[in-house]
């Protein structure tokens, strides 16, 4: 089975079309369901936040759909894009960096639009424009050893926008960050997104941070997961640290967490408290 379908959605505006999509790993009486009857419509230049219990499948989902892994049901429509045909149609983003020890900040950035033929000259004006976008102007030529774990996940981060995929793909980018950090990032991605204008899925464990983020959130049921409720994030942009104090803000975070209890309590190992 094909990991992706590339043509035309049925409804014009969604980027992305996930229909019956089914996960199995290993076989006969190993056989594990991870995911099944996952639905989702994703429309272009959304910001899409997926959060759900352990276990339950979200960064599995995003590989899929990522082409890094197959799956055994369904389908995945991907439109194509209306720019330039050598575009990317996804580009991922992990917890882990995911960037080259030996390649100086700037040629990491610039990688991907190496890998595509880009000439030097176009794609090192490219990769100094997103330098600069994720605030690290002056780390041109430093190396990854010499930087923090934040600034690791800007250059990570400024090289999948530098790339110019069709969607964007993000698992727990700043998952391992402090909580300072965490939020000064949250709004430096937020301002690259809206002016790159992408469609991205973001998969996080943390309420705020979709809150903070996500036009939608859907949120997902314990293993096997699939979709269990998509919520609209109706906060005004752009969104700062003043947001978390909005009564619309404490609202949804509520909202969430009396969805996301009953999922958490299904997934928690027997007998364990939750």
């Amino acid at each position: 089975m094909s990991l992706q379908e590339i043509g035309e959605s049925r409804n014009s505006t969604d980027r992305i079309t996930i229909e019956n999509l089914r996960k199995v790993y290993g076989s006969g009486d190993r056989q594990v369901v991870a995911i099944e009857d996952f639905e989702l419509h994703v429309p272009d230049n959304e910001f899409f936040c997926l959060l759900g219990p352990s276990g339950c499948g979200k960064s599995t989902f995003l590989r899929i759909v990522s082409g890094l892994i197959d799956h055994e049901g369904g389908t995945i429509t991907i439109r194509e894009s209306d720019t330039a045909s050598d575009r990317p149609l996804t580009n991922m983003v992990f917890q882990e960096h995911g960037i080259f020890p030996w390649m100086s900040v700037l040629d990491n950035i610039a990688f991907g639009l190496k890998m595509r033929g880009v000439p030097k000259r176009e794609r090192y004006d490219i990769a100094r424009t997103y330098l600069k976008k994720v605030n690290l102007s002056g780390f041109e030529s430093a190396y990854p050893h010499q930087l923090s774990g934040g600034m690791k996940q800007r250059v990570g981060i400024a090289r999948a926008f530098a790339n110019d995929p069709a969607i964007l793909l993000m698992d727990e980018p700043f998952g391992a960050l402090d909580a300072q950090t965490k939020e000064q990032l949250q709004e430096e991605l937020l301002e690259v997104w809206t002016d790159a204008e992408k469609t991205a899925i973001y998969v996080t464990h943390d309420i705020e941070e979709a809150l903070m983020l996500g036009d939608r959130m859907g949120i997902m049921t314990a293993r096997p997961g699939t979709i269990k409720e998509i919520i609209d994030i109706d906060l005004p942009r752009p969104r700062t640290k003043e947001t978390r104090t909005l009564d619309e803000f404490v609202q949804l975070r509520n909202r969430v967490w009396d969805v996301l209890a009953e999922e958490f309590a299904r997934s928690a190992p027997p007998g364990e408290d939750t």
